[in-house]
């Protein structure tokens, strides 16, 4: 059940990685992840909830974690990569156009990084809090 609760969180957090890797983009879709990965995360809360045999404080704490961390490495590092990455090599590159919106866009990116790797900190704390007291 770990390597599956694992597995279905570093998806969630691709999914939530390509959204933000196609923030320079224009699409038509629209993000997948404000519909994907609520799903995913609430599939996995109610899985823990039914499995849990201790405290289901420590079960969603770590889910919570895992995500958001892994969300900071994919957003906060491979996300502004990428983005440099295809702006660069891109067929119409355009310094002035084109770095502002792809400036624009790996700014973002950083930061949605940093701030999933504060609520992933966050959580890390409350989960050896609660662990202390099991």
């Amino acid at each position: 059940m770990r390597k599956f609760n694992e597995s279905v969180t570093i998806f969630a957090a691709g999914i939530t990685f390509l959204d933000f890797f196609y923030i320079p983009f224009k699409t038509e879709n629209g993000p997948l992840s404000p519909f994907i990965v609520p799903i995913l995360l609430g599939i996995l809360f109610l899985i823990a909830f039914l499995t849990s045999t201790k405290d289901i404080r420590l079960s969603l704490n770590k889910i919570v974690m895992g995500y958001c961390l892994y969300s900071a490495g994919f957003v906060g590092f491979m996300a502004p990569i990428f983005t440099l990455f295809s702006w660069a090599f891109s067929d119409n590159v355009e310094t002035g156009s084109g770095l502002s919106n792809f400036g624009y866009a790996v700014l973002i990116q950083v930061a949605a990084g940093f701030t999933f790797a504060f609520f992933g900190f966050v959580s890390y704390k409350q989960y050896v809090r609660l662990l202390a007291r099991t």
